[in-house]
């Protein structure tokens, strides 16, 4: 059979192709590529965005054919563009920028090249990659970015850059509320770095911590150090009026939270969160007067934030994209390494049972140690809520020896009788009405009785006969299901609970 002539169009195509990717590959375009790069080295950040775009695009087509041959510059011209179309604004452009200099010093990941020495553009990379995730919210995937940067500028011998993002570690565990985990970063920092402008960070983190742990003195507390080491930003500001707001010091936390709506580098968002505590009246906080603020004041941008958290969003969509892709591969290539497995399985079938028993032995001892971890755990549960009753307890007899409890648990104001119910009862007042079954009555009785008072006593508060008190508990007992003996151990039940149900 005669052989398929070649057409002269395929032909061309061809040979076109193969003419420019010797042009792109050849001395000269790589010494082009080299200089445009050089360029963008000099210019200080401020002046990036006047970087020729153009040119730092096609270094990076150039230097991509080469990438082994000189992953250092390929690196560094990812980078240096991405952060180009970054400060432009092109985030999803950016974001893809950015993961090609992942993919510069990687033939197999994670194994990197033996010329590869530049971990400090690197590590840029993921902290931009990671930067952007944390803008849209999510915080896991920053984690993870922050935690590849901060191991590139170990590498690279950078230790304050190092403990920066330490910090920034610790900051994404704490805005997933794992705060176990964020103690433990920001005491490594503080044991083995030496940094200032780190250090302050740390204790900026520390107070945010301490802010969502609900330790507002704390939280205070550091804010105040921070002002005394120089620091200038109003996150501490917002910090100090939100914890003021939670203690009840409302006039501090107005005081802080007009000084952050007249700070010259506070953000919309940070202007528009302080308006919450701004309008606040007595004991509500009207949201029709927030709206009506919000719109008046010049000094809110409205319009700042929504376009670029769309962008921000589809650039974190890549991100996640590829590393799905990413693993993708590694399946793949693992699913070729157990090829010459699945090929040999005959051999491998006579050393099946024996591997059998050896994993139902390691799954019988997972199972023992799971019980044990579970029976710990329990204790561990049953303990903590004891702690919480005896809590209870003690705060009950507070009120019952205080000379004037009635005023103290604002007794006449129902709402505000629930908010300091909720602070010294671990939320009793909502858990109750969780329930939707309880009226203001019901609730109301339901204090007097955890406070263990008399008879007497509440059908004087209450202004009802003592068989009507009788009655009433035992309607409200049975709205609980539970007998009217029992009402006060179910009411410590209930506020020692970890949950709203």
């Amino acid at each position: 059979m005669p052989a398929r002539p070649v057409s002269l169009s395929r032909l061309t195509v061809v040979l076109l192709w193969s003419a420019w990717l010797l042009c792109a590959c050849s001395p000269v375009a790589v010494q082009q590529a080299q200089h445009a790069l050089a360029v963008a080295d000099s210019l200080p950040p401020e002046a990036l965005t006047a970087a020729d775009s153009t040119a730092l695009a096609s270094a990076v087509t150039t230097l991509r054919h080469r990438r082994f041959s000189f992953p250092d510059d390929y690196a560094r011209a990812c980078y240096r563009y991405g952060r180009l179309l970054r400060l432009r604004g092109d985030y999803p452009a950016a974001m893809q920028a950015f993961i090609g200099a992942t993919r510069a010093p990687y033939l197999i990941r994670p194994v990197p090249l033996p010329g590869f020495t530049d971990y400090a553009s690197l590590a840029r990379a993921y902290s931009n990659m990671g930067t952007m995730s944390h803008l849209t919210g999510n915080y896991a995937l920053s984690y993870d970015m922050y935690a590849c940067s901060a191991e590139r500028f170990r590498l690279a011998g950078d230790s304050s850059l190092f403990f920066y993002f330490l910090n920034a570690m610790a900051q994404e565990q704490v805005e997933q509320m794992h705060f176990s985990e964020a103690y433990t970063l920001l005491d490594s920092i503080r044991r083995r770095c030496t940094d200032t402008d780190v250090l302050t960070k740390t204790l900026e983190i520390q107070s945010r911590l301490c802010l969502l742990a609900q330790q507002y003195d704390s939280a205070i507390a550091y804010v105040d150090e921070l002002y005394r080491r120089g620091y200038a930003a109003t996150t501490g500001y917002v910090i100090k009026a939100q914890s003021y707001w939670y203690l009840n010091r409302y006039d501090s936390a107005v005081r802080y939270a007009e000084q952050v709506m007249q700070h010259p580098y506070a953000t919309p968002q940070e202007r528009h969160n302080m308006l919450y505590i701004l309008t606040y009246n007595d004991t509500t906080i009207d949201k029709d007067e927030i709206k009506r603020r919000y719109e008046e004041r010049e000094d809110i941008d409205r319009y700042e934030i929504d376009p670029m958290l769309i962008q921000l969003s589809q650039a974190t969509m890549l991100l996640e994209q590829d590393l799905e892709k990413s693993s993708d591969s590694r399946l793949l290539l693992l699913l070729v390494i157990l090829l010459p497995g699945v090929l040999c399985y005959p051999l491998i079938a006579i050393r099946r049972h024996k591997k059998r028993m050896e994993l139902q032995i390691a799954i019988d001892a997972h199972n023992e140690e799971l019980r044990n971890e579970t029976t710990q755990l329990e204790q561990t549960y049953s303990a903590y809520q004891q702690h919480l009753v005896d809590q209870i307890e003690q705060n009950c007899e507070a009120f019952r020896h205080s000379h004037n409890w009635e005023e103290d648990l604002c007794w006449k104001d129902y709402d505000q009788m629930c908010h300091v119910v909720n602070q010294h009862f671990f939320l009793l007042a909502n858990k109750l009405k969780a329930t939707n079954r309880l009226g203001e009555r019901d609730i109301r009785l339901c204090v007097l009785v955890l406070l263990d008072l008399p008879y007497e006593e509440i059908a004087r508060i209450l202004n009802l006969s003592p068989k009507s008190i009788s009655k009433l508990k035992s309607v409200t007992a049975r709205k609980l299901n539970v007998n009217i003996r029992d009402l006060r151990e179910k009411l410590l039940e209930i506020a020692s609970r970890t949950t709203i149900d």
